[in-house]
């Protein structure tokens, strides 16, 4: 197997651990916030716990998002670095990542997603906790 197939390969299982991150993010928001719906009224006790955990989810997701995109990048510099001078192949990724670092980073989904539904659910919390 040559490089730009095993970076190739290892671009798209970090793009599949990306994937499958994000998928379990939304389910499990989504069965927290059903579970919110159903206890509003009933217990403040449970509503707490539910944003807690909802935020503990969120945080811990995002950072793995976060180290799966870095590795991601990093597998694409690596190449752009060591692709032989002679290589007239395609590319290991169809379109490259645009933000590596500032502000334009925390553009892409598996970036922010995470980050805000934390922020969701604190703010539940804080309502929950008030009222």
């Amino acid at each position: 197997m040559e490089n730009h197939e095993i970076i190739r390969s290892m671009i798209k299982s970090e793009n599949e651990y990306m994937n499958h991150r994000m998928t379990w993010i939304s389910a499990f928001n989504g069965f927290l916030f059903t579970g919110i719906a159903f206890a509003w009224d009933k217990s403040w006790v449970l509503v707490t716990v539910i944003a807690f955990l909802g935020m503990a989810i969120s945080l811990t997701s995002g950072a793995a998002l976060l180290a799966a995109n870095r590795a991601f990048r990093e597998l694409y510099d690596w190449w752009q670095k060591k692709k032989p001078a002679d290589y007239d192949g395609p590319d290991v990724i169809g379109l490259p990542p645009r933000f590596k670092a500032g502000p334009g980073k925390w553009l892409n989904p598996w970036s922010i997603v995470p980050f805000l539904s934390a922020g969701a659910w604190l703010i539940i919390a804080i309502t929950r906790l008030r009222m």
